[in-house]
């Protein structure tokens, strides 16, 4: 009984020790540790030990610390006490066993008013986005702001420096009528290159304008120079800008009609993607680009690739400016040159007559691109057999063209050519070949050396010799022609292939049969893999190089060429046809053959001569 009665002392004195001096694990801690108990105890509560502890964790946990103290003045003084904190945390209050922070008690706040804060943080981020948007408009006006004041005063500046041009020092001593027009640009270009270094933009739009102006009155040469200029100043401003974007283009354009396809094919494209980067995959500069890739390469005679930007840059303009944009007849002028390189002249006429009708009610019936227009209709007209109403829309053009132009224009080179092509299809020689002579000389002083007008040219009027039989300066011409052809174009361009059959054709009438019939294998190369075995152009080499067999004698070779010839010219009229000289050529090899059944046959059909096509 003792012995009891003492473990029962030393049992109870452990428990008061313990009491007294171990503290007490929290509630939340507790229930970890109870093993399956915790699971049980979790489950009478319908929920699982974690989410329990995540419970108890807090004001529980405090409430009970606090009960449990070992400090008795910081314990709950009265039951009272113990409760209002168990009512405090019941309706979401701070209890004064927690910690007394900031932070808590607005959590508490929260929680006591859940809608009404949310309300009131909706407002505050409504009101915080409302001032960000105002912000950011406001920068965005700003900038626009600064932008049109920029502007505003690169306009004042510009307007300012052009009417400066037309000052002359000395009032008494120059009368206004005696400044002329390429002075003033010249005295203009002097200007910008020695004024305006702390104003680059403006000087950069100066440039461009005066590069324009100088392209307009055929200076490309001059234009370029300024060109570059342009853009090396709106490189260092902005490199990737749409005024960057714009010389691009500018320069590249004015390097192609200088027969510079190599230097200005790395620019358009340039421009193209920077375009399509700043302005999106529809746009009215993005067709612009479209279209001047699409001339570039259809000089390398990348037809596929060329045709399908032309008619990109058509669908684009369409769709973003109307069917009455004089643009959409830019695009309308390359896509009838496509259908005239396939044969389709009626297709041509249409497209061309179209890009006519909207320039002439945009620009009026004199403007220069109307009259372009106007001769492109003709060539379609004079490509069908119609010489003599091509003729009167030509005369009449050149005459516009000398008004508005000038006498020393590059573009009077194609008015002289349109013109002499149909007096050498009316059998009008004599005409023909002043008209042309004319034209070579407009090419040659505009271009001084070589250039693809000058080959025209040159084929043209060594052309129209070899048909009054002046064969010598003819064949000059045409060699002329083919070696600065070969230096001009890509190697296996079709419209080399054209200078190759001209001057064939003058080397068989001089008898040199052999070097003529190479020249004519050369051309039906070309020809067949650019344009196809059945068109016009590949049947035309195919018929030189006929003749120039049949004169060698080599008749087998011949017969099937010039037979193949003569079946695509039969039954036709238009610019190429040269059905009677090749009708002549195969009755002269049947008679020399030995066949005078099949050279009777052909006899018979001999037409009136028609001449044959001049370079177009």
């Amino acid at each position: 009984m003792s012995s009891c009665t003492s473990c029962w002392q030393a049992g109870f004195a452990e428990i008061q020790r313990t009491i007294r001096e171990k503290e007490p694990p929290r509630p939340s801690t507790r229930i970890t540790q109870l093993g399956p108990a915790s699971t049980e105890s979790a489950a009478n509560r319908r929920t699982e030990p974690r989410r329990l502890a995540s419970e108890l964790r807090g004001d529980l946990d405090w409430v009970t610390m606090k009960a449990l103290e070992k400090d008795r003045t910081r314990r709950y003084q009265t039951a009272n006490a113990l409760a209002a904190d168990v009512r405090h945390h019941l309706s979401h209050e701070p209890v004064s066993a927690g910690p007394p922070s900031t932070v808590y008690r607005a959590r508490k706040f929260v929680r006591r008013h859940r809608f009404g804060v949310a309300m009131a943080a909706t407002l505050v981020i409504l009101l915080m986005a409302f001032g960000v948007t105002m912000a950011v408009q406001a920068q965005r006006i700003a900038r626009e702001r600064d932008r049109a004041n920029s502007e505003a005063e690169t306009a004042r500046q510009v307007s300012s420096f052009l009417v400066g041009l037309f000052e002359v020092s000395k009032p008494s001593e120059a009368a206004a009528n005696s400044i002329t027009a390429r002075e003033i640009l010249d005295k203009g270009a002097d200007r910008i290159r020695g004024q305006l270094h702390d104003q680059p933009a403006t000087r950069a739009a100066l440039l461009a304008t005066m590069g324009e102006v100088y392209a307009s009155v055929g200076l490309y040469a001059k234009a370029q120079a300024l060109d570059e200029e342009a853009l090396t100043v709106r490189r260092r401003i902005a490199p990737h800008s749409a005024e960057a974007a714009a010389s691009l283009a500018q320069l590249a354009r004015v390097l192609v009609r200088q027969d510079k396809h190599n230097e200005a094919e790395p620019l358009a494209r340039e421009a193209l993607t920077l375009r399509r980067s700043l302005l999106g995959p529809e746009h009215v500069d993005v067709a612009d680009s479209l279209a001047l890739l699409g001339s570039i390469l259809a000089w390398r005679a990348q037809y596929a690739e060329s045709d399908a930007m032309h008619r990109q840059a058509l669908q684009m303009r369409r769709k973003l400016l109307g069917d009455a944009d004089p643009k959409v007849a830019r695009s309308l002028r390359p896509l009838g040159t496509i259908a005239l390189r396939h044969g389709d002249y009626l297709e041509a006429e249409r497209l061309w007559r179209e890009a006519y009708e909207i320039d002439r009610t945009a620009l009026g019936a004199g403007h220069p691109t109307t009259v372009a227009d106007s001769d492109n209709v003709a060539t379609a007209l004079l490509l069908q057999g119609r010489a003599a109403d091509a003729e009167v829309v030509y005369r009449d053009n050149l005459v516009q063209t000398l008004q508005s132009l000038g006498p020393g224009h590059p573009d009077l080179n194609l008015c002289y050519t349109n013109l002499g092509a149909t007096l050498y299809l009316q059998r009008k020689l004599g005409e023909a070949e002043g008209m042309y002579r004319e034209a070579l000389a407009v090419a040659r002083r505009s271009w001084k050396g070589d250039h693809y007008d000058v080959v025209v040219c040159l084929c043209n009027l060594g052309q129209v010799l070899d048909a009054q039989g002046k064969y010598s300066e003819a064949e000059d011409l045409l060699r002329e022609a083919w070696e600065m052809a070969r230096r001009v174009l890509v190697p296996d361009h079709p419209a080399l292939a054209t200078t190759a059959i001209f001057l064939s054709t003058v080397l068989r009438h001089r008898e040199k049969t052999v070097e003529a019939e190479a020249l004519a294998a050369e051309a039906l190369t070309i020809n067949t893999k650019h344009l196809g075995p059945e068109h016009r152009r590949t049947q035309e080499a195919k018929g030189a190089l006929g003749m120039a067999l049949a004169k060698q004698g080599h008749y087998s070779d011949a017969e099937p060429l010039l037979l193949a010839y003569a079946a695509t010219l039969e039954g036709k009229s238009g610019v190429e046809d040269d059905l009677g000289e090749v009708v002549q050529q195969i009755v002269k090899m049947y008679d020399a053959w030995g066949k005078p059944d099949k050279a009777a046959e052909w006899r018979a059909k001999l037409p009136k001569p028609v001449a044959p096509a001049p370079v177009k």
